[in-house]
């Protein structure tokens, strides 16, 4: 077995592990057992929702900064500068993709991921 499917089949381990353990389980349990499940998955996953959207950000502005300062250094082969104003362009559309993504999860009343705060 590939390292790369070992790494595969315990990322998606552990998906299915949060998703039983956020849907399921409450279900079953009652009491202050079941509110501390809930606050604790509910906290995992406003944390992996705070992480994935800071390192999304940052690496889109990232790769703007770094394609602007290729674009000025490209002088005069029109190559470098279409790949820097495309790497610019693609970075600007991520950039605004993670930006609606923060806003349509924000409107739809997912308070389950600390967006409330």
């Amino acid at each position: 077995m590939k390292p790369d499917t070992k790494l595969r089949r315990k990322f998606f381990g552990f998906l299915i592990a949060l998703l039983i353990l956020t849907f399921f389980i409450p279900n079953v349990m009652s009491g202050a057992l079941k509110d501390s499940i809930t606050k604790t998955t509910s906290t995992i996953l406003c944390e992996f929702y705070s992480a994935f959207m800071s390192i999304a950000t940052g690496i889109a502005l990232l790769v703007f900064i770094i394609a602007g300062i290729k674009w000025t250094g490209s002088e005069n082969d029109p190559g470098a500068r279409k790949s820097a104003k495309d790497a610019m362009i693609h970075a600007l559309i991520g950039l605004i993709i993670v930006i609606i993504a923060y806003y349509v999860v924000k409107q739809a009343g997912l308070s389950m991921l600390c967006l409330s705060t």
